[in-house]
């Protein structure tokens, strides 16, 4: 659907009469992401915004309390864009990011979640940041749990804050173990290809992991799989937390910490994202997408004409379930799927 190797990469709907979407393609040496808005009921309906960053997530919320809720971007380097329609503000987390002037080392960013006026950026090998307001970034957590070994990266995928003032993450460990020192190397050389063979040279397969955090505290949780993290989702009502993995992989986490795996439909597909919509909760897998509930996942829903390719996330906004997909972005509206053309135009790029 995109040109040039462009591919969505984020995406979210939840300001109301709109949808936003990143693309970007990877490119480590020369990083650029186009941001496009799409508001409803307009002759022209999208709007685009270009930056030189390779955009990894976005949420909504509020810039400030009483401001109007705006789309929220965020960068593997740790800028953070509030997208008003007025105009763009930007913020940097201290310390975020690989290639930043002010990188500490601790990796990329990953994720960022909207809960109230506030915002948590979570990222690489236990980074941790909370918004409490405008240009207020504050490190919750700088160093996670200590690595299995040395050269070992967590990946944070997915974050919950929960009611009694802890929180999870989710994620994976990619393993290292190779040439550090020739790696730094070739690194400082600009060679990211080289980087990356070196440094994880490890024979070991990456694998899942969910902790439990409280203040610098991190628990390792126990799982019956090495399933990569995706999802986390709390349907309340004493259920238990919902976890969306790989490998056709369903849990539910449950008091004490206890895991177990979820019923359903026989596959290798990874589980990457749930939304609790109208007609109760749904979780998506790569290419399809799943009543769910504490005790199982059923059978996939009809998609639309053209199938899914590989969901990202799927969301409830309005009255709209939004499905966003690599290469398309889809929504089913009284109980038919459409796909959302983004004009040729839209995408030249300047």
């Amino acid at each position: 659907m995109f040109p040039r190797g462009l591919r969505i990469v984020a995406g979210d709907a939840g300001v109301p009469g709109t949808v936003c979407i990143a693309l970007s393609r990877p490119d480590a040496d020369e990083p650029y992401s186009m941001i496009l808005i799409r508001e409803e009921g307009l002759a022209q309906p999208w709007g685009r915004i270009d930056v030189d960053r390779a955009i990894v997530w976005i949420t909504s919320g509020r810039y400030a309390p009483g401001a109007a809720p705006v789309y929220v971007a965020l960068s593997d380097e740790g800028d953070v864009y509030f997208l008003d329609e007025e105009e763009t503000r930007d913020e940097k987390i201290p310390g975020a990011g690989i290639f930043s002037d002010d990188a500490a080392g601790r990796g990329a960013v990953q994720r960022i979640y909207a809960h109230g006026d506030q915002f948590t950026v979570i990222g690489q090998n236990g980074q941790i940041y909370r918004r409490p307001g405008p240009g207020d970034w504050r490190a919750l957590s700088e160093s996670g749990p200590p690595p299995d070994a040395e050269d070992d990266i967590l990946n944070a995928t997915c974050w919950l804050g929960l009611s009694d003032g802890t929180s999870l993450v989710g994620g994976f460990v990619y393993p290292g173990g190779g040439d550090t020192a020739a790696a730094e190397a070739a690194l400082e050389d600009g060679d990211i290809d080289s980087f990356v063979d070196l440094m994880f040279e490890d024979e070991r397969d990456q694998f899942g992991v969910l902790f439990r955090v409280a203040g610098a505290q991190w628990t390792r949780i126990d799982l019956p799989t090495d399933a990569v993290i995706a999802d986390l989702h709390d349907p309340g009502k004493g259920a238990g937390v919902l976890v969306a993995a790989g490998m056709g992989t369903a849990l539910v986490l449950r008091e004490g910490d206890e895991v177990d795996f979820l019923d359903g439909p026989d596959g290798e597909e990874d589980y990457v994202s749930f939304a609790a919509a109208e007609g109760g909760l749904l979780v998506a897998a790569e290419t399809s997408i799943h009543p769910c509930s504490a005790a199982r996942i059923g059978a996939p829903l009809p998609g639309p004409d053209e199938g899914f390719g590989n969901i990202l996330r799927i969301q409830q906004s309005d009255d709209a379930l939004w499905a966003f997909d690599a290469d398309d972005l889809f929504r089913l509206r009284r109980g038919a799927w459409e796909r959302i053309e983004v004009p040729r135009a839209i995408l030249r790029e300047g």
